[in-house]
């Protein structure tokens, strides 16, 4: 989750993206917002920096990040 609590993000592997889903409070439910490639394979761990301007990603099958 965005350090805001407005953003939820996911590791989509057989896409291999990150998917970006706005929060809606009120509804309690999830909006995509965008689907991110990760320019390499299997994304398998990924971590949102504590200001929540940089996500980093690392790619299982081509050791990139």
């Amino acid at each position: 989750m965005h350090p805001n609590g407005k953003f939820v993000y996911a590791s989509n592997r057989g896409h291999d993206s990150i998917v970006v889903y706005a929060v809606d409070p009120k509804a309690g439910t999830l909006k995509l917002v965008e689907d991110v490639p990760t320019q390499g394979k299997a994304p398998r761990n990924f971590q949102i920096d504590p200001t929540g301007t940089r996500l980093f990603v690392a790619n299982q099958e081509t050791e990139t990040s």
